[in-house]
């Protein structure tokens, strides 16, 4: 029973895990997306009608 216990949650941590550089990964490619966003807007000369803060937050509060 010991065994199986740790196996199951070995595995579960390795799914947590898994799930964890998933949104890591999808967070990277959204905020590329929007630099994109962004930049091309800027280069429109769209940027002070974007209605989002074009500015990326610089340490999301945490010191």
């Amino acid at each position: 029973d010991f065994e199986r216990y740790f196996s199951a949650l070995t595995q579960h941590f390795q799914c947590l895990d898994q799930a964890w550089q998933d949104s890591l990964a999808r967070a990277r490619a959204v905020s590329a997306a929007r630099e994109t966003f962004v930049q091309r807007a800027t280069a429109l000369g769209l940027r002070a009608r974007l209605g989002v803060d074009p500015q990326p937050p610089s340490d999301g509060g945490r010191k």
